[in-house]
C-alpha cells in the first residue's frame, strides 16, 4: 500500500519512533530471505533487519501453527482449511485490521501478534508464514496499494482477505474494489518483489515521521528489488514534494500514471505539484477529469479547492470558473435543487456563535432597528449566505450591494466585493465575466449598530435586465 500528500503525519511505534526505526533497513536481508526461498526467511530477516526479538515471534508461530492444524484436522478442502486458519486467527486470537500505515506496529509480524491488528501486508505476513509451517499452498499477491493471500488449489484458487477477517472473494471482486480493468492482473509476489513490499512501506514511515532522506533511500531499494513497484515511484514523488523538489515530484508521478492510468490518487498528486509550479489551467483541466470519473473520490474535493484558491484570478479565472463547475455538481449531485440561499446567522460582528440556519429566497432586507429573527441580537450580528449561481449563457455580470454596515462577495472562490467596514448607506459594486455552468456564491454581511439592512442587486449585461435571484441562485435539499 501507499498513500499520497493529503495524509497527515502521524506518531508511531507505540507512541514514538525509537533510534531502530529511524534508518532504513538494510536491503541485503531480501537478498538472504530470497536464497533460502521461503518465507520464514522473509519475515525472520526482516525482523532481524529492523532489531527486533525473533525467538519469542518464532514460538508463537510454532503454537498457533499446531492450534489451526488441530482445527483442520485431515480435511485437503482449500475453504476447509482456510476456515480454520479463520477461525484461529481472528476469532480466537482476534487478530484485526487497522488500515494506519504510519505505525510501525502494524507492519512487523511480531508486533501484530502483540498488538493484535495490523493492515494487509504485516497481516499478510504472518500468514503466510503460518501457511508455509503448514505446507498449505499460500501465496501473496498484490493489486494496486493493497496485498492478500491466495491458496492455490488443484483446480482453482481462493483469495483469503486478511482486512476482512479472512473472507474468501474472486478475482473480479478485487479489480471492482481497486478500479482495475478486466485486463489487468492480479501479480502473485516472489520473495524479492514480496520484500520490495516491506522495503516500500517501511520507507513511508520513515517518511511520515520526517525522515525524507532515509525514507527516499529506501523506496529506491524497493525499486531496484521490484522496478514495477508503482506505490514506491508514487512515496518516492511525495518526498520529492515535500522537500520542494516539485519539478522532480511530477516526474514520477507522471512515470506512475502510465503505469495505472486514470488512477485517483496519481492524479490528485499531479494537481497538487501542478499549482505551484504555475501550471494551473493544466491542474484545472485535470481536476475536472478527476471528479467527472471519480465523482466519489472525497479527497479530491479538499485538495482542489485549495488548489483553486491559490490559483490568480487575474491570469487564470476561465480555469478557476471551470474547475468551480466540476467541483460543485461533484458536491450538488442527483440533489434536488431549492430556490434561494441558506443564510447561516450569528451573534457577534465575525460569525462568533451560530445561532440558526434557515433558507433566504431574496437578498433585500431592511431590519431598521430591529433584529433579523429570533434570537439574533438587533446589533452586532453577521451572516453568511452559501448557494450556487447556474449561468445558462456566457455573460457580464455586475453585482451591487447596498447595505449598514459591512459586506463581502465572493463568485467561485474569488472575492469580488470587499467592504468590511462599519458605514450607513455601505454601497459597492463588482463586474463579473461568468461562463456557463454552475459557480459557487458566497455573500457575508455584519452589523454593528443602529440601522440594518442589506439588498443584493444582480444584473446581466446582455440580457438587459435585473434577474430575480429566486430564479437564479438555489441551494441543494438536505
Amino acid at each position: 500500500m501507499s498513500r499520497i500528500l493529503l495524509l497527515i503525519p502521524a506518531l508511531v511505534l507505540m507512541g514514538s519512533l525509537d533510534a531502530k526505526a529511524q534508518s532504513p533497513l538494510d536491503p541485503a536481508f531480501a537478498e538472504q530471505a530470497a536464497s533460502k526461498k521461503s518465507y520464514e526467511s522473509v519475515v525472520v530477516s526482516f525482523l532481524r533487519a529492523a532489531q527486533q526479538p525473533v525467538e519469542p515471534y518464532l514460538a508463537t508461530v510454532d503454537a498457533l501453527t499446531k492450534e489451526i492444524r488441530s482445527a483442520a484436522g485431515e480435511s485437503a478442502s482449500p475453504r476447509a482449511r482456510l476456515a480454520s486458519l479463520r477461525e484461529v486467527l481472528f476469532t480466537r486470537w482476534s487478530l484485526k485490521s487497522d488500515a494506519n500505515l504510519t505505525e510501525l506496529d502494524n507492519l512487523l509480524p511480531n508486533r501484530v501478534l502483540l498488538g493484535k491488528r495490523g493492515y494487509c501486508l504485516g497481516l499478510s505476513l504472518l500468514i503466510l508464514h503460518i501457511g508455509e509451517k503448514l505446507e498449505w499452498p499460500l501465496v501473496s499477491v498484490w493489486a494496486p496499494r493493497h496485498t492478500f493471500v491466495r491458496y492455490r488449489g488443484a483446480e482453482s484458487h481462493f483469495n483469503f482477505e486478511t482486512t476482512l477477517v479472512g473472507s474468501i472473494h474472486n478475482d473480479e471482486w478485487y479489480r471492482r474494489r481497486f478500479g482495475m480493468s478486466k485486463q489487468a492482473r492480479l501479480i502473485e509476489l516472489d520473495l524479492r518483489q514480496l520484500s520490495a513490499h516491506i522495503l516500500n512501506n517501511h520507507g513511508y514511515v520513515l517518511l511520515e515521521h520526517g525522515q525524507g532522506e532515509l525514507a527516499r533511500t529506501q523506496f529506491n531499494d524497493a525499486l531496484r528489488l521490484f522496478p514495477g513497484l508503482v506505490e514506491a515511484r508514487i512515496n518516492l514523488g511525495v518526498a520529492a514534494a515535500r522537500s520542494g523538489q516539485l519539478a522532480k515530484a511530477l516526474s514520477h508521478f507522471d512515470a506512475a500514471a502510465k503505469v495505472w492510468p486514470g488512477d485517483p490518487s496519481i492524479a490528485l498528486n499531479r494537481i497538487i505539484a501542478l499549482i505551484p509550479l504555475g501550471r494551473a489551467v493544466e491542474a484545472a483541466k485535470l481536476g475536472e477529469s478527476l471528479l467527472r470519473e471519480h465523482p466519489g473520490f472525497k479527497p479530491a474535493f479538499d485538495r482542489l479547492s485549495h488548489a483553486r484558491r491559490q490559483m490568480d484570478r487575474t491570469k487564470h479565472w476561465a480555469a478557476i470558473q471551470s474547475l468551480s463547475n466540476v467541483l460543485n455538481r461533484a458536491r450538488v449531485g442527483e440533489s434536488r435543487r431549492l430556490p434561494g440561499l441558506r443564510g447561516q446567522y450569528y451573534g457577534g460582528r465575525n460569525f462568533e456563535k451560530k445561532i440558526l440556519e434557515r433558507v433566504d429566497r431574496d437578498l433585500a432586507f431592511s431590519w431598521r432597528w430591529n433584529s433579523p429573527a429570533t434570537g439574533v441580537p438587533r446589533d452586532n450580528f453577521s451572516i453568511r449566505w452559501n448557494g450556487y449561481f447556474e449561468v445558462s449563457a456566457a455573460d457580464s455580470y455586475t453585482f451591487r450591494a447596498v447595505c449598514s454596515d459591512g459586506v463581502r462577495v465572493r463568485v467561485d472562490g474569488a472575492l469580488v466585493i470587499d467592504e468590511w467596514r462599519i458605514a450607513n448607506d455601505n454601497f459597492a459594486e463588482a463586474v463579473v465575466d461568468l461562463s456557463p455552468g454552475m459557480h459557487d456564491i458566497e455573500i457575508e454581511y455584519f452589523e454593528s449598530r443602529g440601522d440594518a439592512g442589506v439588498m443584493l442587486l444582480l444584473t446581466a449585461e446582455r440580457q438587459e435586465l435585473v434577474l430575480e435571484l429566486d430564479k437564479v441562485f438555489f441551494h441543494p435539499a438536505g
